[in-house]
């Protein structure tokens, strides 16, 4: 009776420990499976960028309607300029069919992506170090002084490189402004010698692979943090980088990733486009609620911490003016972009930004045109350029799409260097207009 007792027991104990290896091995299988698929997005063998040329509403609709579809992603948003989209191996067959019978003029701008990512990988990885010890040091860790704004930096070195030279100004101060979603600090830059100025907001990198455009704010801060007699006048609010999540993965997995990496319950798709999660007609058009589309709203308005800490840091300083950055397209883009209706102001956001675009035109002969966003482009609702508007009560929006020069999400060095300089020949135009109208 007593080793049959036993046995029970010994069978009892082992049938336990079954079930828990079962459950630990069914949870791994699980883990694994949601792994693979979440970084089979970075694999693009195969995948092809078409340039596509628009030229009626009708075919602006064909291409729109392509948005949703699983496969394709819009590089440069299909307007009344070329447009670039990527569109993956088992839907190309269909959509060059596609492309044919609505008479859009369709040619091959990269053959192959992954081919083109590892051409470039050189220049997207920080170029090659140095053999020589002192500037291979330099190199990686940059400063003011020694940073041609020629390649691009991690978060942690964009960090390093702010916190060295505003230490160094009695005008600057760091602020933290939010943590993301996995954790990193939100930084912004507050140049002022009076609270009582008119303050500007500039931002860059809501989204994730537009490289050039942090770089672009990074190098208007180097401008701006020695230009005494404008912070005199004004106060500036500089956030370099806005998703930092988003930036750090497509710098590491995913050359394209867009949004930022918020998880969304019931699905192993990560992220929310942060330029869609704005509590301005949100989720109303050009915009999904698939939590894989690179266009995925979000679950609510500002669900993300990114956006959330935007919106505070603009609602505490009521700017009159805010500029965000993003990259690539050649535009200057004013409200509204939820519908072709304009803001009331809107003469006189046309009037400054063409003049902020004839003076890149007369320093680089590099043109960038300039209209509400809808109306060169398509509706798109849930942006920080519209919310800051009509919500925030912001006077003066603009939305840059920073030029490329063909090279899509990849300048080379030179051009980087010049894009940059874009950037803050725009805002110096944009300065020198508020501290004429705006400053007492």
């Amino acid at each position: 009776m007593l080793q049959s007792t036993q046995r029970l027991r010994q069978c009892a104990m082992m049938s336990r420990q079954q079930e828990k290896f079962q459950k630990i091995l069914h949870a791994t299988f699980v883990c694994l499976n949601l792994f693979v698929a979440f970084n089979h997005a970075g694999d693009y063998n195969g995948y092809m960028v078409y340039q596509l040329s628009p030229n009626t509403s009708e075919k602006i609709a064909v291409l729109k309607s392509l948005e949703s579809v699983t496969g394709y992603d819009f590089w440069q948003e299909p307007g009344r300029k070329t447009s670039h989209l990527m569109v993956a191996p088992e839907q190309q067959h269909e959509f060059e069919k596609r492309m044919a019978a609505s008479q859009i003029q369709t040619t091959i701008a990269i053959n192959n992506v992954a081919e083109h990512l590892r051409k470039d990988g050189t220049f997207r990885d920080g170029q090659k170090e140095k053999s020589n010890k002192g500037t291979r040091r330099r190199f990686l860790r940059p400063d003011w002084k020694n940073f041609s704004f020629e390649r691009y930096l991690k978060y942690n070195d964009m960090l390093r490189l702010v916190n060295g030279v505003v230490a160094k100004k009695s005008t600057a101060n760091v602020i933290t402004i939010g943590q993301t979603y996995q954790g990193r600090k939100m930084i912004a830059v507050k140049l002022s010698t009076c609270d009582n100025n008119p303050v500007i907001l500039i931002d860059g990198g809501i989204h994730g692979r537009e490289w050039a455009a942090p770089m672009s704010v990074l190098y208007i801060l180097q401008k701006l943090i020695d230009d005494d007699e404008v912070i005199k006048k004004l106060t500036f609010y500089i956030i370099p980088l806005l998703n930092p999540d988003g930036y750090e993965y497509s710098r590491r997995k995913d050359r394209y990733w867009r949004k930022t990496m918020s998880k969304t319950p019931f699905t192993k798709c990560r992220g929310v486009d942060g330029n869609r999660n704005f509590d301005s007609h949100w989720n109303e058009s050009g915009t999904e609620g698939d939590p894989c589309s690179q266009l995925y709203s979000g679950p609510e308005p500002f669900s993300e911490s990114e956006t959330r800490a935007l919106r505070d840091l603009i609602t505490s300083v009521r700017p009159v003016m805010y500029i965000t950055f993003h990259s690539y397209g050649g535009l200057i883009l004013y409200p509204w972009g939820y519908a072709p209706d304009l803001p009331d102001n809107w003469p006189e956001l046309h009037l400054l930004g063409k003049k902020a675009a004839d003076e890149v035109k007369r320093l680089f002969n590099t043109e960038y045109a300039v209209g509400a966003s809808t109306n060169l482009l398509y509706p798109a609702s849930g942006g920080s350029d519209d919310w800051s508007m009509e919500k925030a009560g912001v006077q003066l929006v603009y939305c840059i799409e920073l030029e490329d020069f063909g090279s899509k999400f990849e300048p080379s060095p030179n051009e980087l260097k010049e894009i940059v300089q874009h950037a803050n020949t725009l805002v110096q135009v944009f300065t020198k207009h508020v501290e004429e109208n705006y400053a007492s």
